[in-house]
């Protein structure tokens, strides 16, 4: 009897804090779909996929051309695609973090 009603506490607790957990993802993901939505956030994971597009421009240049095989146009605006897809879910993921900051700077400001 003693160990029935233990195990049933402890059951009932661990059903408690699973759906503690659940409610606190399901509330995770809503303030992410919120900001998702939020056009201030959009504008500024943009800006910070440029500004990233611009480093891999600049890194791109100080790479010596080989002369083993010759590229051309078309592999120049593939790296071009590439790069600019690679920025873009470089921003999206928040991997630098330019776009949170900028985020909280200008939505303090707006608030203000």
């Amino acid at each position: 009897m003693l160990i029935s009603g233990w195990r049933g506490n402890l059951l009932q607790a661990g059903n408690k804090e699973k759906s503690q957990a659940e409610n606190r993802i399901q509330l995770a993901s809503q303030r992410m779909a919120a900001k998702n939505q939020d056009p201030l956030l959009k504008a500024c994971q943009e800006f910070e996929s440029l500004f990233i597009n611009e480093i891999f421009k600049s890194m791109r240049r100080t790479i010596p051309q080989g002369t083993l095989l010759e590229t051309g146009m078309a592999e120049d605006i593939f790296q071009g695609m590439m790069d600019e897809e690679m920025a873009k879910e470089a921003a999206r993921k928040n991997s630098f973090g330019l776009a949170m900051m900028l985020y909280q700077s200008l939505a303090n400001n707006i608030g203000d």
